[in-house]
């Protein structure tokens, strides 16, 4: 049996494509490709966010810094410390960090690709929510 120890640092993190986030996001693939699972460990910047998108797979999210807001579908969440999410395979989603505070999170999921495009149009407004702050906390806290 082969174990080892994973540590996140941000000091060997990567820009994350700019592309496919909004603000300076940066990655750390712990796993390398070197197993069955990708852990990716995600820093925000306050205010920082994916752009939506989908997973072929299931992924779990775990918040290890701060705070994570999540989108969802119509769902909307905002996640603490040590709290995780499953988002299911094929669902449109976003995740980052609120306006005030960095945050980090390890993404978990096995390897697979990725949708960055657009969701569809019933669903655009819905992702439009984060941009007005004071809005999106007040549905989350209803």
């Amino acid at each position: 049996m082969n174990t080892h120890v994973l540590r996140a640092s941000k000091e060997l993190s990567q820009p994350s494509p700019p592309a496919n986030f909004q603000g300076a996001v940066r990655n750390h693939n712990l796993t390398g490709g070197s197993t069955e699972i990708e852990v990716l460990s995600v820093w925000f910047p306050a205010g920082a966010r994916t752009n939506c998108h989908t997973h072929a797979v299931d992924q779990v999210i775990l918040v290890t810094e701060g705070e994570i807001a999540v989108g969802v579908g119509t769902e909307r969440r905002l996640l603490r410390l040590g709290e995780l999410i499953m988002i299911p395979a094929g669902v449109w989603h976003w995740h980052g960090a609120t306006p005030h505070l960095d945050a980090c999170h390890l993404s978990i999921k096995a390897p697979s690709e990725s949708d960055w495009g657009e969701p569809p149009p019933a669903d655009r407004a819905e992702f439009s929510a984060y941009d007005d702050w004071e809005l999106w906390v007040q549905a989350v806290s209803e």
